[in-house]
């Protein structure tokens, strides 16, 4: 079979199981050329009602990029109409709040119902940066979250790295891989967006990012060849 475009019908009926091969070719033509994946979020998020879901991020590095203007967390309530964080770490959001003085964050388990922070308010786009990637079962997570909190929210970002990225291919020469060692599972393209799918969303947009700045033959090799960039942003509409 020639190449199917995930977006098409064609592409949706792979997705969610009617159709089936064992040897597929599929593409994304929609997909941007590379960008920041700072850039990119704070983009589709800017002038949202904002959820920020796991945004405490690595504790041991939350000062060191703070102050490299790395931190995701600012940027969304740079460019949010409202951002509110919530994360699971208890300890992680006492952290944040001293560092930080942000007071509109909370620790909730968001695949459990009840949480008012999150069922008080209609949300443009809960976001899911670099989270899924962490969590035991992927799937039964996003499904939770939605299962009890559907009505308030209107869509789904989800940035994560990508399994095809430069690094992975470098490492498969050497006999070997890098990789952050809390990580579960990496996802393709198909393989996102299948999941997607699976917890109850409908991709919409998908686009290729880079984690640190790109200049030069770097970034004109990744405008022409993205699937090699370091990370992927999916936006999604909840069905």
């Amino acid at each position: 079979m020639g190449p199917v475009e995930l977006h098409s019908q064609e592409g949706i009926r792979y997705l969610s199981g009617q159709l089936f091969t064992e040897y597929g070719r599929f593409t994304i033509s929609s997909a941007k050329p590379t960008r920041s994946r700072i850039d990119c979020i704070r983009k589709i998020a800017a002038n949202r009602n904002i959820l920020h879901i796991g945004f405490c991020d690595h504790q041991p590095l939350l000062r060191e990029r703070i102050a490299q203007g790395m931190w995701l967390h600012d940027h969304l309530i740079e460019v949010g109409k409202r951002c509110v964080g919530v994360d699971i770490d208890e300890e992680a959001v006492k952290n944040v709040k001293a560092v930080t003085n942000i007071e509109d964050v909370y620790v909730a388990d968001v695949t459990q119902p009840g949480h008012a922070m999150i069922a008080g308010e209609l949300w443009d786009v809960a976001v899911f940066a670099d989270v899924i990637e962490h969590v035991p079962d992927p799937g039964i997570f996003l499904k939770s979250f939605l299962d009890h909190y559907r009505s308030h929210v209107r869509a789904i970002l989800i940035s994560i790295p990508n399994a095809q990225r430069i690094g992975m291919v470098k490492g498969a020469f050497g006999n070997f891989e890098t990789i952050n060692s809390d990580h579960r599972c990496e996802y393709t393209p198909f393989t996102l967006c299948k999941l997607a799918i699976a917890a109850g969303l409908t991709p919409l947009e998908f686009h290729y990012v880079s984690y640190n700045e790109v200049s030069g033959l770097k970034r004109a090799f990744l405008n022409r060849f993205p699937r090699f960039s370091d990370g992927m942003i999916m936006l999604s509409v909840v069905q």
